[in-house]
């Protein structure tokens, strides 16, 4: 196991990223469906397209 010690800058960036992931989360509906070619490979995949 290997130690990682986090600043208070990279405490900030991890909070601001759970803040971005909780916002879908708040919308009324779910966001658009994009077509982007990673798509395919996502584990979401069916969820989006199925």
């Amino acid at each position: 196991m290997k130690r990682v010690d986090l600043g208070r800058e990279d405490e900030a960036k991890i909070e601001e990223a759970l803040a971005r992931l909780e916002k879908p989360l708040e919308l009324p509906r779910p966001p658009d469906v994009i077509d982007a070619p990673y798509c395919k490979k996502c584990a979401y995949h069916e969820l989006c397209y199925g």
